[in-house]
């Protein structure tokens, strides 16, 4: 009696690495100018990328100089006042305004120094359903129409600042969260989700990180 057998093939993804086109039989020959004009323009697109990264980078550090500013003029601006008007009221005026710049940032130095730098509050704490460790990864694919309500869940369930949050959905499609739970990984997907966007969970056990 003939027995029957089957066996299933999995394809399982492989990392690949091109380094140029391969040519084939019935290609063109190669053309020196076709390979010049090629690599041109691919310079031209790493320089408009490289612009772009240093136009970002000065964007971002006038945006801190400016969060910086207001209680550094404000000190700066009670002492000329208390100077040029020692000995009336408004030397008084001047001592307040210098006194409330000053307290401004030593009441709370950390949050005053993460305001400068992401120009947010410090995040909430993450919920510990979100982060239990394991070995998943989760990447956000889209944002969707409601790009703000996405950053916010970032925030909410990956433990990112506003600045990651925001960086993370102008990348998009890039990993959120990594060697976390499969149950977390779904908590996860599911928040980006209620705000509008769109996120997949893999394994790292079943294909390279």
């Amino acid at each position: 009696m003939a027995v029957r057998t089957s066996a299933t093939v999995v394809d399982r993804p492989r990392e690949l690495t091109l380094s140029g086109p391969r040519r084939r039989s019935g290609d063109q020959p190669y053309s020196r100018d076709a390979d010049h004009a090629h690599g041109t323009l691919a310079s031209e697109a790493d320089v408009r990328q490289g612009g772009d990264g240093v136009q970002r980078q000065r964007t971002n550090v006038l945006s801190r100089i400016v969060r910086a500013l207001p209680p550094v003029l404000g000190a700066i601006l009670g002492v000329v006042i208390m100077r040029r008007e020692a000995g009336t009221w408004l030397s008084w005026i001047g001592f307040a305004v210098f006194l409330f710049s000053v307290l401004r940032v030593l009441a709370r130095p950390t949050v005053w120094w993460r305001y400068v730098l992401t120009g947010g509050a410090p995040a909430e704490p993450t919920d510990a359903t979100y982060i239990q460790p394991g070995s998943y990864h989760v990447e956000l694919l889209s944002a969707g129409e409601r790009p703000i309500e996405v950053i916010r869940a970032l925030r909410e369930a990956c433990d990112l600042d506003v600045v990651e949050a925001r960086q993370r959905v102008d990348d998009a499609p890039t990993r959120i969260a990594s060697l976390i739970s499969e149950s977390s990984a779904v908590q996860v997907c599911e928040r980006v989700a209620r705000a509008g966007g769109a996120a997949t969970l893999s394994s790292a056990e079943s294909g390279p990180p």
